[in-house]
């Protein structure tokens, strides 16, 4: 039954504890754990087993030469017509008729700028035909090793190479322009994990001491890098400085690191230079390089990769071995024998590594006989060349010395006829010559062409100039295309219909528009009831558009338009005071709403400012000016009058 099948890292596991007795103690199951994968690594490395293998198909871009490239002397920076789509770091440059090849040290998909890892050596050029190409593909990750590389349309595969005959290849002429005819396998690279690093202040300055340098920073940065943190530096105005490094000593605002270059410089400003740091956090499966020669080709080919995968190790309970289930019992066998072994049980450890001996030859045994035998196959070229040498004269002369002249015959015969021969050997005329007898030809692979005929054509180009879809009754009326365009490169029509679709062609002299293209339309009208028209801003409605007001939406009656706290138009009852209104719905309401006065007899005066509330008095007092107050106006208690001392002494006075 399934249960007891050897199929999970955590079956294997139980079925060594149930041999052995073990409880659940996790030093025990640590340590088989460990032999099992030590078994596992030494079963997947014996042999190019069947199971190992696996194979993708690969695409080779074609070498990148649009437009022309402007090269300073002396300067890392180049900068092109033609931005390239995608980036391409780590890509090589040459300017064309040069022998000097360059590696393009940064670069970000469509800019039109990029860096160079080495200053460029040759005369300032501001309009320089080039070429920029790598020869390397990225292999997948589970990728050990490669062991046959096909190009498509070719039945020889690739030559393998170590890396260091490789190189040798290479370096007699590394610009050679052709298909690929070589490969090698790169040793594996471990991806680069740097990341930005947030909340870094500008660099102030830069400066080199011999291999030691130096960064000086316009803030404090201690916080943000230490001492052994891995650095990544690219873009420096000077090639000593870049590359990865380890961060020697961080004080507030420097960081020091000794470099692989020397050089001596005091300090100069850098705003070109940039700084990620390392992150150990990061992930990143190691993986290998599929490297090929030549690499300058003008269009794209696909290579169909076999190879060995590589075996990770067990690790989670339901990872499986890449073993078929059959024979995984031959990693218990020798997991047993080394835990036996530890165990100080001889018997047992040497029964289980004979039981692991056995598996493993009846493994080898049946991959071998799987294996294919190889067979010496005369080469294509060969065979053709041979047939050519061979060819048996069917008449009387040699087929070589027909021509005429004074040592050759002429054999004539009826006009527009093919001269082939017939099932007797014989040499005679036809209107017609078949697919068979086209074969016969050296060289001939496929059907030929009729011009009636129904055939589904591949592998073919058209000539615009020469090429036309004409219309079924009238010849005159046709279409052509024209492919002019930036040299390498191609436009691709699509099609997604889920049913018959016609496009109809405007009957005049006019360029398409895009639906995601920056373009600026004329003579156009747009129907706002079949259209929507999103994202306008003020900055597209022009100062003179005059929109009358009867087009803005109506809003509550008797309401004041207002602009609301975020901005946005909105309205109000009744306005308030703080937007400049009374807060009221009438002249009274609003009038009171305004008035400083609150209690009865208030008085409304002004003070050197504003106009403020001033407080009745108390009963009998008199209001009176006095600028000695803030308002200028004092309630105040009038004197006591005795109106009969008065009358003597104003008679006193007048009669006297």
């Amino acid at each position: 039954m399934a249960i007891f099948q050897l199929k999970t890292f955590k079956d294997i596991q139980d079925a060594i504890k149930e041999e052995l007795k073990l409880g659940t103690s996790t030093t025990d199951l640590n340590r088989i754990k460990r032999d099992i994968n030590i078994v596992y690594e030494d079963i997947v490395s014996r042999a190019r087993w069947w199971w190992l293998r696996k194979n993708i198909s690969l695409h080779k871009e074609a070498v990148i030469n649009s437009g022309t490239v402007t090269v300073t002397q002396n300067s890392t920076t180049i900068t092109f017509t033609v931005a390239p789509a995608k980036s391409v770091d780590g890509y090589f440059f040459s300017q064309d008729g040069s022998t000097e090849i360059y590696t393009i040290e940064s670069h970000t998909a469509n800019s039109t700028t990029a860096t160079l890892q080495t200053p460029f050596s040759a005369a300032t050029n501001s309009a320089a035909n080039y070429k920029l190409w790598t020869d390397a593909i990225a292999l997948p990750s589970d990728c050990r090793e490669t062991f046959e590389v096909v190009q498509h349309f070719q039945s020889v595969p690739l030559r393998n190479q170590g890396l260091q005959d490789f190189r040798r290849t290479v370096v007699i002429q590394p610009k050679a322009e052709a298909r690929p005819e070589y490969y090698s396998t790169s040793d594996f690279k471990d991806p680069a994990k740097f990341d930005t690093i947030s909340g870094l202040p500008a660099l102030s300055t830069r400066a080199s001491n011999g291999f030691v340098k130096t960064l000086v920073f316009a803030t404090t940065v201690a916080a943000l890098v230490a001492e052994e943190d891995r650095i990544r530096i690219t873009g420096a105005g000077n090639r000593a400085y870049n590359g990865i490094y380890k961060i020697s000593s961080v004080s507030t605002t420097t960081i020091t690191y000794t470099s692989t270059e020397a050089l001596s410089e005091s300090a100069v400003a850098d705003s070109a230079l940039t700084i990620k740091k390392e992150n150990v956090e990061k992930n990143i499966e190691k993986y290998r390089e599929l490297l090929l020669y030549p690499s300058i080709f003008t269009s794209r080919t696909t290579l169909y990769v076999d190879y060995i995968q590589d075996a990770r190790p067990l690790e989670n309970d339901t990872d499986e071995p890449l073993l078929p289930m059959e024979d995984r019992v031959v990693i218990l066998y020798g997991a047993l024998h080394r835990t036996w072994s530890r165990e100080r049980n001889p018997e047992e450890a040497g029964r289980n590594l004979q039981l692991f001996t056995i598996k493993l030859d009846q493994m080898e045994g049946r991959w071998q006989d799987m294996t294919e035998t190889a067979k010496l196959t005369p080469h294509k070229l060969y065979l053709r060349a041979k047939r050519g040498i061979s060819k048996t004269p069917l008449l009387s002369k040699s087929l070589y010395e027909f021509g005429g002249g004074s040592s050759g015959q002429v054999i004539t015969g009826t006009a527009s006829r093919v001269a082939i021969f017939n099932a007797q050997g014989e040499l005679e005329g036809s209107t017609t010559i078949t697919t068979t007898e086209l074969g016969f030809l050296d060289g001939l692979l496929s059907s030929a062409v009729g011009i009636s005929d129904t055939q589904t054509l591949t592998n073919k180009s058209l000539v615009d100039s020469s090429t036309s879809i004409v219309d079924a009754t009238v010849a005159s009326k046709t279409i052509k295309f024209d492919a002019g365009g930036t040299a390498a490169t191609s436009t691709t029509i699509l099609a997604a219909q889920t049913t018959n679709r016609t496009i109809t062609l405007p009957d005049a002299t006019t360029t398409l528009v895009g639906t995601d293209t920056s373009q600026t339309l004329t003579n156009k009208t747009i129907d706002s009831d079949n259209n929507i028209i999103t994202n306008i801003v003020d900055a597209d409605i022009k100062s003179t558009a005059a929109i009358a007001r009867t087009k803005i939406a109506d809003g509550s009656a008797n309401h004041v338009v207002i602009n609301g706290g975020t901005g946005t138009l909105s309205s109000e009852a009744t306005l308030a005071i703080t937007r400049g209104g009374t807060a009221g719905s009438t002249s009274v309401s609003g009038f009171n709403n305004l008035s400083p006065t609150t209690t009865k007899a208030d008085l409304i005066t002004r003070d050197s400012t504003n106009n403020v509330r001033l407080v009745v008095g108390t009963n009998g007092q008199v209001l009176t000016a006095n600028s000695a107050t803030t308002t200028g106006l004092e309630w105040q208690t009038p004197a006591t009058v005795n109106f009969q001392s008065d009358q003597n002494i104003l008679a006193n006075q007048i009669f006297n």
